[in-house]
């Protein structure tokens, strides 16, 4: 399962991914990365955005238990 959303990806990211999807992504960003997401996704692999994936490791390294509370800026 890919996820488009139109909100804030960093926000639902975590409900995404525990409900089974293997990418997400924000449909404000670029149509560039169209086809390394669906690749990825479809050969069961895991896609995050750039943005994502480093807010995701902050919130590992602190600690944190909740992405949208993750003080990276983008």
């Amino acid at each position: 399962m890919l996820v488009v959303s139109a909100h804030d990806e960093s926000i639902y990211a975590e409900i995404a991914f525990r409900a089974g999807a293997l990418g997400l992504f924000d449909e404000r960003s670029g149509a560039g990365e169209g086809d390394t997401r669906n690749r990825r996704v479809l050969s069961g692999s895991i896609y995050v955005s750039d943005a994502l994936a480093a807010k995701m490791l902050q919130r590992q390294v602190r600690g944190q238990t909740d992405i949208s509370q993750s003080p990276v800026s983008d």
